[in-house]
């Protein structure tokens, strides 16, 4: 069970849970074939029963009619939600008579209010024998005359696999390390994968602060990038994208991308193979359609399963289709649950009804697979104490390393320091400031400058290989418009909304980088609060080629010199004495006072992309639409001939890349 740490006086926020978290006793039901159909077997936590023989409950072909979502098609195909609500409660009823009766209704009963005396839950696990049992839908499983069993808070039900060994709980170090692949393929629906991310991040950015859990995200979602980011142990890993299920080969797989960016079809097979590399991850939840769904030629033909199979010791997974906003809504309740103290099953069920109070089908679509001995999963080494070794569940191992730290608290960060960082400092040469700022006032507390750029015009892009859409036309500037002299930073990021989502951390002054553009609307947004009056972008992409330019005419704002390059960037092959991202301001500023605007990391700027027309434009701002983004500049593992200014680059805005990173402007004050 969930032990609670006894500290007689809190260092900071207190944050144990209003209720009383429920540990829970293991009620197993063994399933297996026989001759007059199936043998149910029940075992409860002081007794075990005989078995109990009955026939399936479903009809030839029912089961496949039972998946009212089906892949992660149209939702044409589903249900009203009056015939799908109807349809899962006889179902569910039928699937509860046929399997409860008998001893194992007698046991379970028994089981189920002993429990209750003890102020325990009672997990239902099932271990199932027979492949087509892992179709069944045991979710819905509904007691008649009462409601439907994973509606009850203290009922769980979870899935075994059909093998006695029991997978001990992981010996780990903190931090605690979770793993975010986000992977969306070419010519795949769009999700939202961007705002999942940032609730999973709001749920752990304390535990992060304080260096007891670390969030990273995997920089391309492939196998091969996987497996190096494995050189790292993992203890939890989190994957967001698109499953399905190939019935031709009853086998379940996820959408991972190929280098070209091309769906790459991974079965829990090839996914088990990777992540062998190191100690199976404890906590696998796969948020895509069908990550749950089971095989009923093969036990281990699901994606869940076969990672199961692999040593881990709990896989939550969606089972049908799975819409944006159910999957989004099912993340942020399951963590938020997870990180107050909840074992996986009470976090399980949070999820669930919180997708029930939205209206939505998809309260019995998370499926639980555990493998672990009374749901434990992790167990820490004991560091004072007066914190115990012992853990229940990874939220108890969330919230239990936070109470240790005693700085796990809600309320807004600030003033921080470069020990708080974690980061040491980059000492170099005092930064050169040339240029003009009049009417462009910095953002102090953050140490933003900015830089006054005044209009004109110029021509934009140029000619070369790989220039095709960058075709020289004129541009005119009307309004002049503030520029921040450098790249954002790491601090500065972290100071506005908590988070350090660089891969490079050598230095705090080093750029953000592994950013998408969506979020970047995030801190654009949240920087209001640092200067109200202000509005604050991402510049058009004109404005920065007029700004990198600076009124020059050649391939780089100083020259066609390539040799000269070190002075003013940090790009690939360079004899710049940097092969990870610079502090900002380490090489020389254009004439107009910009640092970095070759090379270091590439910027994302406003517009959309699509080849330039050769017609004159004024403050062109791009196409209304689009499916990239369009970022500029070079990059530190960019070669130098591709970091002059014309040069263009696309990507899609939910994407993020460790050299890619963001300037920002704003307008001139009078």
């Amino acid at each position: 069970m969930l032990i609670r740490p006894r500290l007689t006086k809190p260092r900071a926020v207190s944050v144990f849970p209003s209720v009383e978290k429920k540990d829970y006793e293991d009620f197993v039901l063994r399933i297996r074939e026989d001759r007059a159909g199936y043998l149910a077997i029940p075992s409860g936590p002081s007794e075990e029963g005989t078995g109990e023989p009955f026939a399936s409950p479903f009809e030839e072909g029912e089961i496949e009619d039972l998946r009212v979502f089906r892949g992660c098609g149209s939702r044409d195909l589903d249900p009203p939600k009056k015939t799908a609500r109807s349809r899962a409660r006889e179902v569910g009823q039928r699937l509860f008579e046929r399997v409860f009766s008998g001893s194992v209704w007698k046991l379970w009963v028994s089981a189920l209010a002993g429990a209750r005396h003890a102020g325990h839950g009672l997990r239902l696990r099932l271990i199932l024998e027979s492949p087509e049992l892992w179709e069944w839908p045991w979710e819905y499983l509904r007691e008649p005359g009462h409601d439907f069993l994973i509606f009850s808070r203290d009922i769980s039900i979870a899935r075994s696999p059909g093998f006695s060994e029991i997978v001990p709980p992981l010996q780990i170090k903190l931090p605690l390390r979770v793993l975010v692949v986000i992977a969306q393929p070419g010519g795949s629906a769009d999700l939202d994968s961007e705002a999942e991310l940032r609730e999973l991040k709001k749920s752990l950015e304390g535990l992060e602060r304080s260096g007891h859990v670390k969030l990273t995200q995997v920089e391309s979602a492939s196998l091969a990038t996987l497996r190096q980011d494995l050189d790292t142990p993992i203890h939890v890993l989190h994957f967001i994208g698109h499953g399905g299920f190939d019935q031709s080969l009853e086998q379940a797989f996820l959408q991972f991308e190929k280098p070209d960016g091309e769906p790459d079809p991974v079965t829990g097979v090839d996914l088990a193979r990777v992540l062998g590399r190191q100690s199976p991850p404890a906590l696998i939840v796969l948020n895509a359609c069908e990550g749950g769904r089971a095989s009923k030629t093969d036990p281990f033909g699901g994606v869940a399963q076969a990672l199961l199979r692999n040593g881990t010791s709990a896989v939550v997974a969606m089972q049908f289709r799975v819409t944006d906003e159910a999957a989004l809504t099912f993340s942020k309740e399951f963590y938020k649950a997870l990180t107050s103290g909840d074992t996986v099953d009470h976090a399980v069920y949070e999820a669930r009804l919180a997708l029930h109070t939205k209206g939505a089908l998809d309260w019995g679509n998370p499926v639980l697979y555990l493998r672990g001995s009374q749901g434990r999963i992790f167990e820490v080494p004991e560091k004072r104490p007066r914190i115990p070794h012992r853990i229940a569940a990874v939220g108890g191992v969330l919230l239990l390393v936070a109470l240790s730290a005693g700085i796990y608290s809600s309320s807004h960060w600030s003033s921080p320091n470069t020990s708080d960082l974690g980061i040491p400092p980059f000492v170099g040469p005092p930064r050169k400031s040339i240029g003009s700022s009049e009417g462009c006032p910095p953002i102090k507390d953050l140490d933003i400058v900015f830089k006054r750029i005044e209009p004109g015009t110029f021509v934009m892009g140029g000619h070369g290989q790989g220039m095709a859409d960058a075709k020289p036309h004129e541009v005119t500037i009307t309004r002049p418009f503030c520029m921040s002299d450098t790249e954002i930073t790491i601090m500065q990021w972290w100071r506005v909304l908590n988070e350090r989502p660089s891969k490079f951390k050598k230095w705090w002054e080093q750029p953000v980088e592994s950013v998408s553009w969506t979020r970047i609307q995030d801190f654009l947004q949240a920087l209001k609060s640092w200067a109200p009056k202000a509005t604050f972008r991402l510049p058009t992409e004109a404005q920065w080629e007029y700004a990198a330019r600076a009124g020059s005419t050649t391939l780089y704002s100083f020259g066609n010199d390539p040799e000269e390059l070190s002075k003013y960037g940090n790009c690939g092959g360079s004899d710049d004495h940097f092969d990870v991202p610079a502090p900002v301001g380490t090489f020389a500023p254009n004439k107009w006072g910009l640092f970095d605007m070759q090379g270091n990391v590439s910027e994302w700027v406003a517009d959309w992309y699509e080849p330039y027309e050769m017609a004159p434009q004024t403050d062109p701002t791009g196409p209304e639409r689009g499916a990239h983004r369009v970022r500029r500049g070079g990059s530190f593992s960019i070669l130098g001939k591709n970091c002059i200014v014309a040069k263009r680059n696309k990507m899609k805005p939910n994407k993020a890349r460790t050299d890619v990173g963001f300037r920002i402007v704003r307008d001139v004050e009078p």
